[in-house]
C-alpha cells in the first residue's frame, strides 16, 4: 500500500480546507494536522450522503480514507 505523499495531501487539504473551519477547530484545542484530517474525512463523507451509508463500498471507500489520512 502507498503513502498519501506530502505533496498529495497539501493539494488535496488546499483545495477541501477550509481556513475558517480550520481555525474553529484549532481555537478548540485540535492541533493543526488532526483538524485537516477531521476536515478531510466529513468532506469525504458528505459525499456519500445520498448513497446508501450501510453500503459495502461506502464502508470500504471510508476505511480506504481514513487508512491513507492516517498516513500522512
Amino acid at each position: 500500500s502507498r503513502q498519501l505523499s506530502n505533496e498529495k495531501f497539501m493539494s488535496i487539504e488546499s483545495i477541501f480546507v477550509n481556513d475558517d473551519e480550520l481555525f474553529y477547530l484549532e481555537s478548540r484545542g485540535i492541533d493543526k494536522i488532526s483538524a485537516k484530517k477531521m476536515l478531510l474525512e466529513s468532506f469525504f463523507a458528505d459525499l456519500f450522503i445520498g448513497i446508501n451509508q450501510k453500503s459495502a463500498i461506502i464502508n470500504n471507500l471510508m476505511t480506504k480514507i481514513k487508512e491513507k489520512l492516517k498516513n500522512v
